[in-house]
C-alpha cells in the first residue's frame, strides 16, 4: 500500500524493516493493528492518512488505512 501511495506514503517504506505490532486494541473490537518503529516516538492524535484502501459491498464496506 505504501510504494502505492504516492511519494508521502515511499518515504516510509524503510522504517518497515523496524515496525513493530503493539498490544493496543481498538475499545470497538474492530481488526484495528497498531505499529510502532523501534527507537521513534509513537506517532500522536492528528497524524495524516498516507494511503487507504475500501472494498466489499455497499451497505458494508471494509477500510484499510495507513497512518
Amino acid at each position: 500500500m505504501l510504494t502505492r501511495g504516492g511519494p508521502e506514503g515511499q518515504q516510509f517504506l524503510a522504517q518497515l524493516e523496524q515496525a513493530e505490532v503493539t498490544p493496543w486494541k481498538c475499545s470497538c473490537g474492530c481488526a484495528s493493528i497498531d505499529f510502532q518503529i523501534k527507537g521513534h516516538p509513537k506517532a500522536g492524535p492528528g497524524v495524516p492518512i498516507l494511503r487507504d484502501f475500501y472494498d466489499g459491498p455497499e451497505d458494508f464496506p471494509v477500510g484499510i488505512f495507513i497512518y
